[in-house]
């Protein structure tokens, strides 16, 4: 067993990580007002429910979301569902994830090119999460329609506000990923916590050379230590960013460092991958949660293998298994062959370059 090299740096990162709050929506405020999100099936899985995220709510109302077949002309939702009884409906009164249940299934066949369309009821007022949005031109993409549908279909950097599940449960699509809020933590060397990461276990080996996060350090000077732990609580490695290359405004920001040494990981073994503030003085840090709905973490690109945790002075680590922290190895190189196990391989094997 060998790690081969990628010849290029990979964050292992959900699509929308390192986001701090969902960008603006669409407003559904009158009756027959339709938001649609297009995209491709990845397998032929039964389609039992949707998930999809709502901003803000002014009037509680009756939504109807729906599966839809896509126009070959010009790429709109067309009004037919894509199979009988592919659709559900949702009295929404709060913000957040709503989850509707379809009176029947629908199955897909891999590479079918769908449409799940929310249609505002009366009364009701609402904005529907956009995702992050470009202008039009790519796919997949996100339409609305008030009197017809919008000619500018919005391509959505690989990122939809939405999420389905089959008859196994939320699955990953790569190419969606919703959560109801980003959590804003401050915390410093003398709180409790004082120190916040994720979990990592991966199904594969593979060789970790840096994090990439979302901080907010507040004011010049702070900053903190990122550490890489094996389950024993022995340190693999660690990194603390230079405050004085950091910038001094407050807001937050997206960091990719390399660490001094790189780490080989295990597959099917845990790690933790953490942040400690190096003062007292707080740092804000970002966390995704998905508990709005049981299982929807695991329709997330990696939902399955980073997990939030945190601890205090050193002590036990303590799981969110609904959260995933905003922190993420970077790799350049992964075991081939390791995706049954990683025989041959110590635990967190440190190795220089």
């Amino acid at each position: 067993m060998s790690i081969t090299d990628l010849g290029q740096y990979l964050p292992l990162q959900p699509n929308n990580a390192l986001l701090t709050a969902w960008p603006t929506g669409f407003t559904l405020n009158s009756n027959g007002y339709k938001y649609a999100w297009i995209f491709q099936a990845q397998t032929n899985a039964p389609i039992t429910a949707v998930a999809f995220r709502v901003n803000t709510v002014t009037a509680a109302g009756t939504f109807e979301l729906r599966i839809e077949t896509v126009s070959g002309t010009d790429g709109s939702p067309t009004g037919v569902l894509a199979s009988a009884n592919a659709n559900g409906f949702v009295n929404v009164t709060t913000a957040g994830v709503k989850e509707v249940v379809l009176a029947a299934s629908h199955t897909p066949a891999p590479g079918d090119v769908l449409a799940v369309v929310v249609v505002c009821g009366s009364p009701g007022n609402i904005v529907v999460s956009r995702g992050s949005l470009l202008d039009n031109n790519g796919f997949p993409y996100q339409n609305d329609f008030t009197s017809a549908w919008n000619a500018v279909k919005y391509y959505s950097l690989g990122v939809a506000a939405i999420a389905l599940k089959t008859t196994s449960g939320y699955t990953v699509n790569p190419l969606m990923c919703v959560y109801n809020v980003q959590v804003n933590t401050a915390f410093h060397m003398d709180t409790s916590p004082d120190e916040i990461g994720n979990k990592i276990l991966l199904p594969f080996s593979c060789r970790v050379t840096g994090f990439q996060c979302m901080v907010n350090f507040a004011l010049a000077g702070r900053t903190m230590d990122v550490i890489l732990y094996a389950a024993d609580g022995t340190v693999l490695t660690s990194h603390r960013p230079d405050n004085a290359k950091l910038s001094s405004s407050t807001g937050s920001r997206t960091i990719s460092m390399q660490f001094p040494n790189s780490v080989v990981l295990d597959a099917h073994t845990p790690y933790y991958l953490a942040m400690r503030p190096a003062q007292a003085a707080s740092i804000y840090v970002y966390t995704m949660s998905f508990a709005d709905i049981p299982g929807l973490v695991n329709s997330c690109p990696y939902g399955q293998n980073f997990t939030y945790v945190q601890r205090t002075d050193a002590g036990a680590w303590t799981e969110v298994a609904e959260n995933i922290h905003q922190l993420f190895p970077v790799i350049n190189g992964i075991d081939l062959g390791s995706s049954g196990g990683a025989a041959g391989m110590s635990r967190g094997r440190t190795v220089m370059g």
